[in-house]
């Protein structure tokens, strides 16, 4: 048999103050909640609140304000803002080149992740997702695209950049949210079978092929 390599030991979840516990009835339906809320944002969320270091606690209110503030309004607005911004005028074939920050950020972000996950630290593996999320958002924040249309070369380079790193992204997201990661994939027309160094996601860029955009999670 092949033994664990790394011993993953959390502290406790608690719900609302209390200790889980079935016969008190301290309990949450996870099929019921699947259902009605969807895969990923659990999967986020119970990610985004883990006792790896410490004990933490689950409650509606956090789950609502997580999944609303943090994954939708940070991971998914950015996706969905240069995706409609890469639609309405998409950019030219030519190389326009990356900013030397966002290559950076990029790499890091990579880096970051895959050893996170190989510890495992899964707290940190979702961190270096939302920063470089955050970072996405400044970046078109700073830039505002929506402003120059009419300077095409100017407006290439803002959103090859941006892409570059929805693309990043789009990695990342792989193990934590399947459900999502297939949604973009179809969206992008893009589909990495494992996790791509940052020359490979690079390279991509050029193949992309936005499809129909559609949210890619509910707001609660």
């Amino acid at each position: 048999l092949n033994l664990p390599d790394i011993p993953a030991i959390n502290q406790f979840l608690n719900f609302g103050g209390e200790q889980f516990s079935k016969s008190r009835g301290v309990v949450v339906d996870s099929s019921e909640m699947v259902e009605k809320y969807g895969n990923d944002p659990i999967r986020f969320y119970l990610t985004y609140i883990a006792p790896e270091n410490h004990d933490s606690g689950f409650t509606w209110a956090d789950f609502a304000r997580v999944v609303n503030d943090v994954l939708i309004a940070n991971l998914g607005n950015f996706i969905n803002r240069t995706l409609t911004l890469a639609q309405q005028i998409p950019t030219s074939s030519q190389d326009v080149g990356i900013d030397k920050k966002i290559e950076q950020e990029i790499k890091t972000a990579i880096s970051g992740a895959k050893s996170a996950v190989e510890k495992p630290e899964l707290k940190n593996y979702l961190d270096q997702i939302l920063k470089l999320a955050d970072s996405g958002n400044k970046y078109l924040a700073e830039h505002e695209p929506w402003k120059i249309k009419d300077d095409q070369e100017k407006y290439d380079k803002i959103i090859t950049n941006a892409l570059y790193t929805v693309l990043t992204l789009h990695a990342l997201i792989k193990p934590l949210l399947p459900e999502t990661y297939e949604k973009l994939a179809s969206i992008l027309n893009i589909d990495f079978r494992k996790w791509p160094k940052a020359k490979e996601i690079r390279q991509s860029v050029g193949e992309i092929q936005i499809g129909k955009i559609e949210p890619l999670f509910g707001k609660i």
